[in-house]
Order: structure tokens, then C-alpha cells, then sequence
């Protein structure tokens, strides 16, 4: 699985969008609880990854998709945590 993006994150609540076999996905997960897939949506709906990353970019203001993925083995609240804290991308408003 890829990570794509974490709109959301704080102590108790982070959601963010991951690249999952034959489709895209939107996430969230609360700490102690597992994730949750909010929305899915096939790849093969879209030319590339730029074009998901544009039509999401339309509907959730918000979202702002990394260039290059991040490859994670689960949706992990403290190993996202973590990567959401060394990478400045996720952190653009802040």
C-alpha cells in the first residue's frame, strides 16, 4: 500500500488518502480504533496518478497529494504520526 497524503493530524484523529491494489482510497483512522475506508475509487477511472491527485484537488480543498508515495505496510495511527512529523509536505499549513 501507498500513502498519498494525511489532510488531518492530531493526537487522537488523522485521515489522508492511500493507493491500494486496482483502486485509490480515502482513510481515517481514530488512535486506539482501526481505520476506516471513507471512499474508494478505482484506478482505471483515471489516466494517471496526476489526474486522481487534480479531480480530488477539485473536491477536497484540502488535499494535497505527495509527487512520489509513500509505501507503508498498514494504517498504523503512530506510524503515520511519525511520518506525518518528518515529512514538512503534510505540513504546509501549519
Amino acid at each position: 500500500m501507498k500513502l498519498l497524503s494525511i489532510e488531518t493530524c492530531n493526537s487522537g484523529f488523522i485521515n489522508g488518502y492511500i493507493e491500494l491494489e486496482g483502486k485509490y482510497a480515502a482513510f481515517s483512522i481514530e488512535k486506539g480504533s482501526a481505520a476506516s475506508i471513507r471512499a474508494r475509487f478505482s484506478k482505471s477511472n483515471y489516466r494517471s496518478y496526476a489526474h486522481f491527485a487534480g479531480v480530488i484537488g477539485k473536491f477536497d480543498p484540502y488535499a494535497f497529494l505527495l509527487k512520489e508515495p509513500i509505501s507503508i505496510a498498514a494504517l498504523d495511527f503512530d506510524r503515520l504520526t511519525d511520518l506525518y512529523n518528518a515529512t514538512p509536505a503534510f505540513r504546509r499549513f501549519e
